[in-house]
C-alpha cells in the first residue's frame, strides 16, 4: 500500500517540484541581488540535483523549501512543502509541525485558503493554541465570510498574545459583519489609532457608531469620506440614511441626489429619493423616482413593490395591481410582495384570486409560516373559518410561536363556538407581548363573549390608560356596560 501511495505522489508531485526548482542557474544573479548568499546558491544547485534524482529526497526538499520561505518566495516554497506534506506519513523524520504550518502559509499568500487549512488543521490538532495558525485561521474564516469561525480563532489568537497589533483589524471586521457592532467599535478604534487613513476601517468604523445610534458621530465620518473615490459613494448613501431616520427628509434627499449625480445607474439611490418622498405622502414625484431606477433595472422587485405602495396610496389600484405582478415575476414567492398584493386584492374584493396566489406561492414554499396566515386571512376574508383555523394551525406547526397565526387562531376559534380555544390563545398572545394593545384588545373582546366581564374590563382600562381615545377600546368598554346591565354608563361611553 505504502508502495502505492509513494507511485501516485511521484507522478503528481515531480512536475510541480521541477517546476519550483527549475531556472535556479540562469537566475541567480537576481538571486543573490536579493542578498542571498553563494552558499545557499551552492545549496540551491546540490538540493536540486538531487530532487531531480529522487523526488522524495526529504532532506533536499526541506533544505530548498526552508531556503525559499525564509526568502518569503512562497510561491516557489509552496510546492516543496506539499510534497513534504503529503510524505508526512510516511516518513515520520518530517517535522509535521513545522511542515504544516509553512505548507499553510504558503497557501495562505498564494490565496489557495483549502490548502491552507489543510496544513492549519494539521496544527491545530497537535497544537490548539498556536497564535500564528489561529490568527491565520481566523483571517481564512473571514475571507471564507464564516464570521462567527473567524471571530472565534482570532480571540483565541488574542488570549495567546493579548498584545498583538495583527489581530484588530481582521477581528474588527469580523464582528462588523457578524453585525456585533458594539463590540467591533473597540477593535476598529485601535487600527485607526494605528492608521487613521485606513479607509475600511474608517468606513465600518462609521457603520458602527450609526447601528448604535452614534448617529452624529457617523456622519462627520461619513462627511470626511465623501470625497474617497471608492468610499465616498457608500458615505453618501449611508448619510442619507441617517438622515432619513432622523426625519431630515430634505437633507437626505439632498444626500441621495448627490449620489445620482455622481451615479446616475445607482438604482437603489433612486429607490431611497422614492421611499423618502413616498414616506412625505409625495406619492407622484416617488413614482417618477422609482420609474427612473426601473429605466435603469426593469426587473428590479424592491422598485417594483414600492412604486406599487405608492400607486395603492393614490388609490390607483390597477396600476398597484401591476406593479405588483411586475415585482414577483422579478422575485417569485417574495412574501413581502405577496402579503401586499394579498391585502390589495382582498380590499377590492378580489378573495379568490388572492387565495389562488397564496396557494401556488406555498406549493413553491409549503414551510413558510407567513404564507399559511395569509392563506388563513383569504379563507377568513370569505366566512370559510375552519379553513382558515386550519391553516393557521399549519403555520402554528411550522412556527410555534408565530403572533399572527395565534391571533388568527384565537379569532376562528371564536367564530366557532370554541371558547375555551379561543381564550387559551388570547391568554398565549397576552403573554408573549404583554404590552401589545390590539392584542389586549383582542383579548378583551374574546373575554366579553366568554362572560369574563371582570378580566375583560381590566385589560380595557389598561388600554384606555395609555390610549384615552381609542375607540376599539371606547367601543368594548360601552360592549362591557351593556353586557352587566348598565345602560346609562353605555350611553355615556357611546
Amino acid at each position: 500500500m505504502i508502495g502505492v501511495l509513494i507511485a501516485i505522489i511521484t507522478g503528481a508531485g515531480l512536475i510541480c517540484i521541477l517546476m519550483a526548482v527549475s531556472g535556479i542557474q540562469k537566475k541567480s544573479a537576481n538571486v543573490q541581488g536579493k542578498g542571498r548568499s553563494k552558499n545557499n546558491v551552492a545549496v540551491i544547485r546540490d538540493c536540486t540535483k538531487k530532487i531531480s534524482k529522487d523526488p522524495h529526497n526529504v532532506e533536499a526538499l526541506k533544505t530548498l523549501a526552508d531556503i525559499y520561505y525564509t526568502d518569503l518566495n512562497y510561491e516557489r516554497a509552496f510546492p516543496l512543502y506539499q510534497t513534504l506534506f503529503k510524505l508526512m506519513g510516511v516518513h515520520v523524520e518530517i517535522d509535521q509541525q513545522v511542515v504544516s504550518q509553512r505548507y499553510g502559509v504558503c497557501a495562505f499568500k498564494l490565496g489557495k485558503f483549502d490548502e491552507a487549512m489543510a496544513g492549519f488543521s494539521k496544527v491545530l490538532r497537535l497544537n490548539p493554541k498556536d497564535y500564528e495558525v489561529n490568527l491565520y485561521v481566523g483571517k481564512i474564516m473571514l475571507e471564507k465570510k464564516d464570521f462567527e469561525k473567524s471571530i472565534l480563532c482570532l480571540k483565541r489568537a488574542a488570549s495567546i498574545r493579548p498584545d498583538s497589533s495583527e489581530i484588530s483589524e481582521p477581528l474588527g471586521f469580523a464582528l462588523f459583519e457578524a453585525k456585533k457592532y458594539r463590540e467591533s467599535l473597540m477593535h476598529l478604534k485601535k487600527v485607526l489609532d494605528e492608521n487613521p487613513e485606513n479607509k475600511q476601517a474608517l468606513f465600518y468604523f462609521a457603520n458602527a457608531m450609526e447601528e448604535c445610534s452614534m448617529n452624529d458621530k457617523a456622519l462627520k465620518i461619513f462627511m470626511h469620506l465623501r470625497p474617497d473615490t471608492k468610499f465616498g459613494p457608500e458615505s453618501c448613501v449611508e448619510a442619507g440614511r441617517i438622515h432619513e431616520k432622523m426625519g431630515q427628509y430634505d437633507k437626505a434627499i439632498e444626500y441621495f441626489r448627490s449620489v445620482v449625480d455622481e451615479n446616475p445607474n445607482d438604482v437603489l439611490a433612486y429607490n431611497h429619493i422614492g421611499t423618502i418622498l413616498a414616506m412625505s405622502k409625495n406619492h407622484e414625484e416617488a413614482i417618477n423616482a422609482y420609474k427612473k431606477g426601473l429605466n435603469i433595472d426593469p426587473n428590479h422587485p424592491v422598485l417594483h413593490l414600492n412604486m406599487a405602495k405608492s400607486f395603492e396610496a393614490l388609490n390607483q389600484n390597477e396600476n398597484a395591481a401591476a406593479s405588483y405582478k411586475a415585482a414577483l415575476r422579478s422575485k417569485p414567492g417574495w412574501t413581502e410582495a405577496i402579503e401586499c398584493y394579498t391585502k390589495l386584492l382582498l380590499s377590492t374584493r378580489h378573495r379568490k384570486t388572492a387565495e389562488r396566489l397564496v396557494s401556488q406561492t406555498l406549493g413553491l414554499n409549503p414551510r413558510n409560516a407567513e404564507l399559511y396566515i395569509l392563506l388563513g386571512n383569504c379563507l377568513a376574508a370569505q366566512s370559510d373559518f375552519k379553513g382558515a383555523l386550519d391553516s393557521y394551525q399549519k403555520a402554528l406547526s411550522v412556527s410555534p410561536d408565530s403572533k399572527n397565526a395565534i391571533s388568527g387562531m384565537a379569532v376562528m376559534s371564536e367564530k366557532l363556538g370554541r371558547n375555551a380555544d379561543s381564550l387559551e390563545f388570547a391568554q398565549k398572545l397576552e403573554q408573549l407581548e404583554p404590552e401589545n394593545l390590539d392584542y389586549l384588545k383582542q383579548y378583551a373582546d374574546i373575554l366579553l363573549s366568554s362572560n369574563h366581564f371582570d378580566a375583560a374590563l381590566k385589560r380595557i382600562n389598561n388600554v384606555l390608560h395609555r390610549e384615552p381615545k381609542s375607540l376599539p377600546a371606547l367601543n368594548l368598554l360601552g360592549q362591557y356596560y351593556l353586557c352587566t346591565e348598565n345602560d346609562s354608563k353605555a350611553d355615556s361611553v357611546y
